[in-house]
Formats: C-alpha cells, structure tokens, sequence
C-alpha cells in the first residue's frame, strides 16, 4: 500500500521544498507520476506553475527573486549607462 503524505497547501510550500519535488518529477515515467504526485500531496498543475516560477525567479509572492534578471531601460552591455 502507498503512503500518503498529509502535507500544507502547496502554495504554503517553500521554493526550497518545491524544487526538489519538481526535479524528481522530472525523472518519473509518465505512468508513475499519478502516485508521486497522491504520495507528495500536489496536482500536476502544481509542478507545471512551480517550473514557469522557477524558469522566471519568481516566488509564490509573485515577486522576483534575487537571482532573477532585471532589465532595466537606459542601461547599455556592461551594465553601464
């Protein structure tokens, strides 16, 4: 019999937590995924928002990380004005 997880919403979840769900999930076949995902307690819907936030440095705030790239108008290659 599968465990389950009883876990807090996802959105209660920290970047640090979701990075590692999301990376395994990405090794899973296909036929697997559905009890990964009973097991940890997520929807697909889940690690599909969790990898565009990842690709863009954003957090479950909406707002961008430190590790996210800013453009801002007015700067030229280098970083200089």
């Amino acid at each position: 019999m599968e465990k389950i997880v009883k876990s807090a919403s996802t959105e209660d979840r920290k970047p640090a937590e979701k990075l590692p769900l999301l990376h395994e999930s990405q090794s899973i076949a296909p036929e697997q995924l559905g009890g990964f995902l009973r097991r940890e307690g997520i929807h697909e819907e889940d690690l599909e928002r969790w990898k565009e936030d990842a690709l863009i440095g954003r957090d479950r705030r909406g707002d961008l990380r430190g590790g996210a790239v800013r453009v801002h108008s007015g700067c030229t290659r280098g970083g200089r004005r």
